[in-house]
């Protein structure tokens, strides 16, 4: 989601977003700055006419990195709601939200919503149409497995002779499912 704000807002120039100048290729891969203005080191940088900060991980496993900060990420929902009439910006990636939205499992999948009718777009209560769908679907076979497995189950209790492997149910003592 907060990709989709990035995509509608108005992001500065790289040569403007402090400690991009200079890095060496680890620091690029990694997301590691070596960044420093006129008062010292960079701790932290807000996107000019946002509330979105990027923070440098001062301790843990990504130590040194520059990532959202945690409470940019809370705000995230809010922040797209503010800009989701807005038009994407020229590099954007059009709908990739709503395309992760609608992908099953962890993957992503561009062109799942184009083959997926309309109706299973469709939002209700925080989750897509298909999938309130499937979970029906699922619970039906499921009440129909175990409906199933009962009156096997009582079958097998009430007149053991009649499977197979039980041999006519030879080594059952009588009378003991009465």
């Amino acid at each position: 989601m907060l990709k989709e704000v990035l995509d509608r807002i108005e992001l500065p120039l790289p040569e403007d977003v402090p400690g991009l100048t200079g890095l060496t290729p680890s620091q690029e891969a990694s997301g590691s700055l070596d960044a420093t203005n006129a008062n010292g080191p960079i701790e932290e940088w807000t996107i000019p006419k946002t509330d979105i900060t990027i923070q440098l991980v001062t301790e843990g496993s990504r130590e040194g990195e520059f990532l959202f900060a945690s409470d940019t990420v809370r705000r995230v929902p809010n922040f797209f709601q503010r800009v989701s009439h807005l038009a994407y910006n020229a590099n954007a990636t059009p709908g990739i939200f709503r395309a992760y939205f609608l992908t099953p499992g962890d993957g992503l999948d561009l062109r799942w919503n184009q083959r997926m009718p309309s109706w299973g777009q469709a939002v209700v209560f925080g989750q897509a149409v298909w999938q309130w769908v499937t979970t029906l679907l699922t619970l039906v076979l499921a009440g129909v497995a175990i409906r199933t497995l009962l009156r096997v189950g009582v079958s097998t209790v009430a007149f053991p002779g009649n499977l197979p492997w039980v041999a006519g149910g030879a080594g059952i003592p009588p009378g003991w499912w009465r």
